[in-house]
């Protein structure tokens, strides 16, 4: 099953069970591993349509019986049930499934908050208020959505002449207005003129060629997000056209409670994703702002979904699933340059704050457990397999 792993497009997980499911398409099924002992199984049974019921009793344990359910969305119908067990590690689940047409994949987040939603913008770890737009009576006069991060290298594509004629278009880098609010689908971009007096501080973890740097809470030094103000005092510009970037998992509205469905790891799949799509490549290197070496990835596919059972309903979300290898090393410059030349045209590179680089680490080793330890690192150069959330 393991080489049918690497091509299947989609994985399910249920992380109360640790069990994934995969699709095979060649059989036309879907396979449920669960690392249940089979010494430990007592019985397997379908319930109902939707349903799969797992009842093993832990012998150890003075016959304590536990029962879990596994519940699949409605995406799917099922056809057939037949087990069979592996080896003490997992048991393996032939299930085969139908799905239906409303299958949903993922989609960038487009999302674009009116005015009234943008009233009291705030540390989300803390509450301090960092933008306090009704109680200074500010207002913003526009607000629109921003391009994908690498819209300068993609946008020779967006048209069919050739892309000399739109040289005089306007490339420089895009900064926010006062009165506007630029939306990302994983930050917003504001002026920094508008921001509360004392509210953000520079992040330790700077460096001078680097035109945003981070920048945290004031009051508990969460990671809020960037900023350019340092960079334009090196260029020694006007400091005031200063732009900030608000990592939306880190604020809230505080009023609106907008973006409150936003998480660490949905940004990192998202700045993941947008990258392989944009760059076409698969291996990744993700370094932190100290030019530390934290991870190597390698992109599988973004086509997988989990199942999971949150507040008793059961839905799919979309992942990227990934092979990582933990290295945190520092490198020189000229040991950076050599790691690309010796995988030229294969590797792109990954950089993020310091602080998310290790939330990534995490990350990937908490949902790499979802998987058999058979199934995980039973990959070359000591790679292990996982995947990432992305935000629906």
């Amino acid at each position: 099953c393991l080489s049918q792993i690497n091509e299947s497009p989609f994985i399910f997980a249920w992380c109360l069970m640790s069990a994934f499911i995969e699709r095979l398409d060649s059989l036309g099924v879907f396979q449920i591993y669960v690392p249940v002992p089979a010494d430990h199984l007592v019985g397997l049974q379908s319930i109902s349509s939707c349903e799969i019921e797992i009842i093993y009793t832990n012998f150890k344990e003075d016959l304590i019986s536990d029962r879990r359910v596994l519940t699949l969305p409605n995406h799917f119908v099922l056809d057939n049930f037949q087990y069979t067990s592996v080896n003490n590690e997992f048991l393996q689940c032939k299930v085969s499934l139908k799905e239906k047409e409303d299958f949903q994949i993922y989609k960038t987040d487009t999302t674009i908050p009116t005015a009234e939603e943008l009233k009291d913008i705030c540390c989300r770890s803390c509450d301090l208020s960092l933008i306090s737009i009704e109680e200074r009576s500010l207002s913003f006069t526009k607000i629109l959505p921003l391009p994908s991060e690498y819209w300068i290298e993609l946008s020779e594509l967006w048209v069919c002449h050739d892309p000399e004629n739109f040289q005089h278009f306007p490339r420089e880098p895009i900064s926010a207005k006062p009165e506007h609010c630029l939306i990302s689908s994983t930050y917003i971009m504001i002026s920094k003129s508008i921001l509360n007096d004392d509210s953000i501080v520079n992040a330790p973890e700077q460096c001078e060629e680097r035109e945003y740097e981070a920048i945290r809470c004031k009051r508990c030094s969460s990671f809020l997000g960037l900023s350019n103000e340092e960079h334009l005092k090196r260029k020694k510009k006007d400091t005031s056209a200063a732009s900030i970037k608000f990592s939306k998992y880190a604020i809230i509205d505080s009023k609106s409670k907008l973006f409150s469905d936003h998480n660490v790891e949905g940004k990192l799949a998202a700045d993941v994703l947008a990258l392989v799509q944009a760059r076409s490549c698969y291996k990744v290197l993700v370094f932190g702002f100290s030019s530390t070496l934290y991870l190597r990835l390698q992109v599988m596919g973004w086509s997988s979904h989990i199942v999971t059972n949150a507040e008793n309903r059961p839905q799919c979300v979309p992942v990227i699933k990934v092979l990582y290898k933990i290295i945190r090393q520092n490198l020189t410059h000229d040991e950076k340059f050599a790691l690309f030349q010796y995988d030229v045209g294969k590797l792109e590179d990954l950089v993020l704050v310091d602080q998310e680089c290790e939330l990534l680490v995490t990350a990937l080793e908490e949902n790499s457990k979802n998987f058999p330890e058979t199934i995980r690192k039973s990959f070359p150069q000591q790679m292990q397999l996982s995947f990432l959330r992305l935000l629906t």
